[in-house]
């Protein structure tokens, strides 16, 4: 099949497979398969969550941490002491290495590895 010119002047005409590459690729993509493939991947994430849920509440249960909150939890203030003493000692010292420092936005004091 022969397409006709683009342009009403110089322009040829082309073949129907050459100007169709957009088009072929475009019905690859967009066809009836993929309301399918919509429809399968909604359902999949769906019961991946749920079934992620209830595993992770049954790991809560079988670890006994059902009344576990994150928040809740602190450090231990022997080591935050540990580290207060160090810093103090460090900063007296020529090196003036900083090994603790508090995050500015929770204010929790935090050891910096080295």
């Amino acid at each position: 099949l022969i397409l006709c010119p683009s342009c009403s002047l110089s322009c040829d005409f082309e073949a129907l497979d050459k100007s169709c590459f957009l088009i072929q690729i475009s019905n690859i993509l967009d066809n009836e398969c993929t309301v399918l493939y919509a429809a399968f991947m909604s359902l999949w994430a769906v019961l991946f969550l749920e079934f992620w849920k209830r595993y992770q509440f049954y790991l809560k249960y079988e670890w006994d941490l059902l009344d576990y909150e994150p928040l809740e939890e602190s450090s231990r203030p022997h080591f935050i002491n540990s580290m207060r003493n160090r810093y103090k000692n460090a900063r007296n010292e020529s090196t003036k290495k900083q090994i603790w420092k508090v995050n500015p936005i929770t204010g929790v004091i935090k050891y910096k590895f080295y």
